[in-house]
């Protein structure tokens, strides 16, 4: 039983997905998707709550400016490292500075945005199981990321997350029009930090940040090698 789970574990995993003739990165694909399903459901449930469509126009693509800036950085450095607490940070006053300028209920764009921050990060996070971003400490099951250079298995923590966050995102949805203005955001945010933080810490050490943990990365013939 065990070798099966594994092997449909590591069958999950992969630098790459193929799309028919063409291979794209998993990471980068899982990224745009996660993008692209969040914006959707930002869009979709904005619209049925009556936002204005000027903010919902606008909070995309100011996201996705911030992230490209990020991005752009990484690969200029060649020092990859996403700090979620910054980036929330960011998401959150946007979210909040666009709802001022456009006069619309900022509970009700909080709500709104963390549900589609929620199946953005559901899509996200399979990028990073795929690739072995964000690894888990080595253990009897889990995935095997034999271009990582090792050959234990790790704990799946991207998958929990992502399918986590696809909990939260369902709850969220759920609780947009069902439960007072706030309600949405306080059990989407609250409920992933709850998990995220046990779940940080069963990271392996190369995995985890801090001042005192950082790591330098190279692409080299479509792999990842830390150093």
């Amino acid at each position: 039983m065990l070798d099966r789970v594994n092997a449909l574990l590591d069958a999950s995993t992969g630098m790459q997905i193929r799309f028919g003739p063409h291979r794209l990165g998993s990471w980068e694909t899982c990224l745009v998707g996660g993008f692209v399903a969040g914006t959707a459901v930002w869009v979709s449930a904005g619209l049925a709550v009556e936002l204005p469509v000027g903010l919902l126009a606008a909070l995309p693509a100011c996201w996705a400016a911030a992230f490209l800036a990020v991005r752009f950085r990484m690969l200029r450095t060649g020092v990859i490292r996403l700090v979620w607490h910054r980036h929330a940070l960011v998401g959150v006053s946007l979210a909040v500075a666009t709802a001022v300028l456009t006069s619309a209920e900022v509970h009700e764009v909080l709500d709104v945005w963390s549900t589609g921050c929620a199946v953005g990060l559901a899509i996200g996070r399979l990028g990073c199981h795929r690739s072995g971003c964000c690894l888990g400490r080595a253990a009897l099951i889990g995935p095997r990321y034999q271009w990582l250079g090792g050959r234990e298995r790790h704990l799946p923590l991207q998958l929990a997350e992502a399918l986590w966050c696809l909990v939260l995102a369902v709850a969220g949805g759920a609780l947009l029009r069902a439960a007072p203005a706030g309600t949405a955001a306080s059990v989407v945010a609250g409920g992933y930090t709850v998990v995220r933080v046990p779940l940080h810490r069963l990271r392996a050490p190369l995995a985890r940040g801090g001042r005192r943990r950082k790591r330098r990365h190279r692409v080299i013939d479509g792999s990842s090698e830390s150093f």
